[in-house]
């Protein structure tokens, strides 16, 4: 995208590069927030500027007592919560969350597993 019209610069025509409002080309950066039962709960703060799609996945233990995972979102005022319990040992992945819009304080808690919450923030650099 170009301004209209070319601007006069050191005596010849240019086009100058205009950029959305919003800011310039953005960056992609991934985020993590990983929890075990010892470490857990724990909070981070969602950024960016625009929606992020969260994926959660976590591991359980053969045998483990009461295997739980809970991820509460936290955005003006109101909070969103996924919980699941009894779950079986093996690896899992949850990646159909609700969207996380920036500014939101996102938690996972763990209990008798691990857990890692992760999304990418699009950055305006």
């Amino acid at each position: 995208m170009y301004a209209t019209p070319p601007y006069w610069c050191n005596a010849q025509w240019m086009y100058v590069p205009v950029y959305p409002a919003q800011c310039a080309p953005s960056t992609i950066v991934p985020f993590e927030l990983a929890v075990t039962g010892a470490t857990s709960p724990q909070q981070a703060l969602v950024g960016g500027i625009a929606t992020v799609r969260p994926t959660l996945e976590y591991l359980v233990a053969e045998g483990a007592a009461a295997p739980e995972v809970t991820v509460t979102i936290t955005f003006d005022g109101n909070t969103t919560t996924f919980s699941e319990s009894a779950i079986p040992a093996g690896y899992h992945v949850k990646n159909d969350l609700a969207g996380i819009e920036p500014g939101a304080v996102v938690e996972v808690e763990a209990v008798d597993a691990t857990a890692r919450l992760r999304w990418c923030e699009r950055l305006c650099c």
